[in-house]
């Protein structure tokens, strides 16, 4: 095992996670509200920058006009006296600074300067605005003839005192270059500025590119050809720096927005408008690169960054150092499991003592390795007995066998016997039926009745000695039959004796079942510690169910056995009392075989009761072949019982040898059960 797959780092890598889960929360959310209240700080400053830079703007525009005013309303320019005015605008000029000249137009457009320099200006659209509406007016960026820079004009009318008639008007040319120092102490952020742009969307005053001063459109997107050849080649301006100008141009609200520059640079500006006197407006453009407008965010990302990275290895070095006191109970289990998963279940000495739950493990680890020695030794001592048993078994099993050959032999004897028996009765009857025929040709002549009862005798001799030889047929049958109705009842008995070792066996094989499935829940308790033990519990408990299945089988063997014995038992006990019956049936006809040696002697010395004895003799002759043939009948009888026995018996002896086999195949798997259990060491 690798330290990598160790639960040192796994709790490691848990608390890792777990805290850079928690760092990302705290410091996502921290981000984006800093970033939320960052942005809105920066939209309020960048406000405050613009409304600062507006008042200023608005304020020498204002100052500007203020000044002109107070030049309208005194006596000599109100006179329209040349030689009055031209000293008085001479004045303001050199008292203001402000202005690149200061001129005086009556009504027709006619006019002086400070300078004394007379003009025309009738025609220009800022004289035309204030004739017509009377109020002070500055005038859309132009081109001053007097100086050749872009300027503005701011106009003031003269009116009469008293009536209030407009008697002509005072008006500056203003340079814009002049707003310049208003214009480069607007700071933005570290590098943002402000640009001054006409309501056209010109560029009046550029702090750090004056040579877009009146050269460049926002509205149109114009650009002046000198311009574009300082910038890359099909430079254009931005679709959102122009739509945004539009936008503010036409609802007249400030307006935030990210645009492009000319040189690629990524910008976030805002517009706001300048209102001026006589309704004309001015745009200020406040711009910094989105780097810079995101300063203090990227600064707050880096100091989150930071403090995250610390949290984690600070982290990660407390769990580093107290992970070894969760980590050693653990290392020292899993070599007390691995003992156990190798066979080894000598006595276990506790060296873990605190109440956790690691000590809890090791506690149930000591007590299952109590359980699983217990288990094996009383599997080991089962499986001898199980050996034992299965020889005793075998043993018993070749006896039964033995003695069923036995029991067939003595009834294929039997019925060769009884066989022997019928040949002799068939004789008998034969030679009846000639005494009877010779009775009867006796009946019929005197003169041949002594030569036939001399034949008479003869035959009754002959039928005597038949019948003995009957007599002792039948008995040696009956002895047989005796003789296998005792072996029978020793084989039944045998037979029950195996039963009961077999019902032995499977209950052990039961008990050894139990024992292993009890040592694979205790392997499955252990986890994969008690993986190695639980296989060898499984073996055990298939070695077990295999015997207890052979077992069984033998079982359901022997139980077909008993009843064949049964039948057997049953048949030789009726033979021998056929065979008996058949017994006494002879000695019947021994005794009538006497009867007719007495009688045919009584013939010899009775000459004269011939037809009387005759007659008697016939009717008995009668009854001795009726005999015999009851005699032939139950020894075929006898013949077949004993055919049927023999092949019962034989049918016994097999199943008597498979009992055999299923015991020597127990006492194989009792040896396979031994060598298992002996891997473990007690």
């Amino acid at each position: 095992m690798t330290w990598f797959q160790s639960i040192r780092f796994r709790l490691m890598g848990l608390i890792a996670l777990l805290v850079v889960t928690a760092l990302a929360v705290v410091s996502g959310g921290g981000y984006y509200f800093s970033e939320k209240y960052l942005e809105e700080s920066l939209n309020q400053t960048e406000r405050a920058v613009a409304e600062n830079a507006i008042t200023r703007i608005q304020g020498e525009m204002q100052t500007g006009m203020v000044q002109l005013a107070e030049l309208a309303n005194t006596a000599r320019v109100q006179s329209g006296d040349k030689a009055q005015l031209q000293p008085a605008l001479s004045s303001l000029f050199q008292r203001s600074g402000r202005f690149d000249h200061v001129f005086y137009a009556a009504l027709d457009g006619t006019s002086v300067s400070d300078e004394g320099v007379t003009g025309q200006y009738a025609d220009r659209e800022y004289f035309k605005k204030v004739l017509a509406t009377k109020q002070p007016y500055i005038s859309d960026p132009l081109i001053s003839r007097t100086t050749g820079k872009q300027s503005v004009v701011m106009i003031v009318p003269v009116l009469k005192p008293g009536t209030g008639e407009m008697s002509g008007v005072v008006f500056g040319t203003y340079s814009a270059e002049k707003l310049l120092p208003v214009i480069k102490i607007i700071k933005f952020k570290q590098k943002g500025y402000g640009a001054l742009l006409d309501d056209n969307g010109i560029y009046l005053v550029h702090p750090t590119r004056p040579d877009l001063n009146g050269k460049m459109n926002l509205k149109t997107g114009a650009i002046d050809e000198e311009v574009k050849k300082k910038l890359p080649p099909n430079t254009a301006l931005d679709p959102n720096l122009l739509n945004g100008f539009k936008k503010v141009t036409e609802t007249g609200e400030r307006l935030r927005f990210p645009y492009k520059a000319t040189n690629g640079a990524e910008q976030i500006g805002s517009l706001n408008i300048i209102p001026l006197p006589g309704g004309q407006r001015w745009v200020l453009l406040l711009t910094t690169s989105q780097v810079d407008a995101a300063s203090e965010t990227a600064a707050l990302s880096k100091i989150l960054i930071g403090l995250a990275l610390g949290c984690l290895a600070l982290a990660l070095l407390v769990t580093f150092w107290t992970s070894g006191s969760f980590v050693r109970p653990i290392l020292r289990i899993t070599e007390v499991a691995k003992n156990i998963a190798t066979g080894n279940l000598r006595e276990i000495t506790k060296t873990i003592n605190d109440k956790s739950e690691f000590g809890q493990l090791s506690d149930n680890i000591i007590l299952m390795n109590r359980n699983l020695r217990s288990l094996v030794q009383q599997v080991q001592n089962q499986s001898h007995q199980l050996a034992a048993s299965s020889e005793q078994l075998t043993a018993g099993a070749q006896q039964s066998a033995d003695a069923a050959n036995q029991v067939a032999g003595s009834i294929t004897e039997m019925a060769k016997g009884t066989e022997d028996q019928v040949t002799a009765v068939n004789e008998t009857a034969a030679i009846v039926e000639e005494i009877t025929a010779t009775i009867e040709d006796v009946a019929r002549t005197a003169q041949e009745m002594a030569d036939m009862a001399e034949k008479a005798v003869t035959a009754t001799s002959d039928g005597q000695q038949a019948v003995d030889r009957a007599v002792a047929q039948m008995s040696s049958v009956g002895e047989g039959a005796r003789k296998a109705h005792a072996a029978a009842g020793d084989l039944e008995s045998g037979s029950r004796q195996i039963e009961e070792i077999v019902g032995l066996i499977s209950n052990i094989a039961g008990q050894t079942n139990l024992l292993a499935l009890n040592a694979a829940i205790e392997a499955a308790r252990a986890g994969e510690q008690g993986r190695g033990f639980a296989v060898v519990a499984e073996e055990v408990r298939k070695l077990a169910e295999q015997s207890e299945s052979a077992a069984q089988q033998i079982k359901g063997i022997i139980g077909v056995n008993n009843a064949n014995i049964q039948n057997v038992v049953e048949a030789i006990g009726e033979a021998s009392s056929n065979i008996e019956q058949g017994v006494a049936l002879v000695n019947t006809a021994g005794e009538g075989f006497a009867a007719i040696g007495k009688q045919v002697n009584d013939v010899a010395g009775r000459v004269g009761g011939l037809s009387t004895v005759f007659a008697e003799v016939g009717s008995g002759s009668k009854r001795i072949v009726e005999s015999m043939r009851r005699v032939e009948k139950v020894s075929r009888d006898a013949a077949l019982e004993a055919q049927s026995i023999s092949a019962a018996t034989e049918e016994q002896s097999a199943s008597t040898e498979e009992i055999a086999s299923s015991s020597q195949s127990l006492a194989k798997l009792a040896g396979d059960l031994q060598e298992a259990v002996a891997k473990f060491q007690l």
